[in-house]
């Protein structure tokens, strides 16, 4: 298991011209997915999240799991929410199993749009279920 003291969140720039393999996990993390959808079903700011495993072999010798977040709201309040799902894919993971985190964008090539067009969301909210809570229903 991964340990919420080596938690780290860094922005990373990757250099034009480098070839990162996009794909599916090779070995479906479900309890993981299944974590993560709990927590993203009670955080509003939260609209679809994608998996892939992403791999650079210059850089690394296996692939990292990439979590790709489309969400709305106030850049703290992103922060706050991936550092959450950060903490809970440590519970799931080992050290060994990098996990990183990504941003989608609809407007956005590259990452992006590999996550939207070509895989489906293994979260995505619902619409008006926000509302669902609160307006009464009356029975008559």
């Amino acid at each position: 298991m991964g340990s919420l003291s080596e938690l780290i969140s860094v922005e990373v720039d990757v250099p034009s011209g480098s070839k990162i393999t996009l794909s599916q996990p090779e070995e479906y993390p479900s309890q993981l997915i299944e974590a993560l959808v709990s927590l993203f079903s009670q955080r509003k700011p939260v609209r679809r999240a994608f998996i892939i495993q992403a791999h650079d072999k210059n850089v690394d010798e296996n692939p990292n799991l990439l979590i790709g977040l489309e969400i709305s709201g106030a850049a703290d309040e992103i922060d706050q929410l991936i550092h959450e799902a950060g903490t809970i894919a440590c519970e799931y993971t080992s050290e060994e199993e990098p996990i990183d985190f990504c941003l989608v964008d609809e407007k956005e090539g590259g990452v992006s749009h590999y996550l939207i067009q070509h895989t489906q969301p293994f979260y995505q909210r619902k619409l008006g279920s926000w509302l669902r809570g609160s307006i009464p229903v009356m029975n008559k």
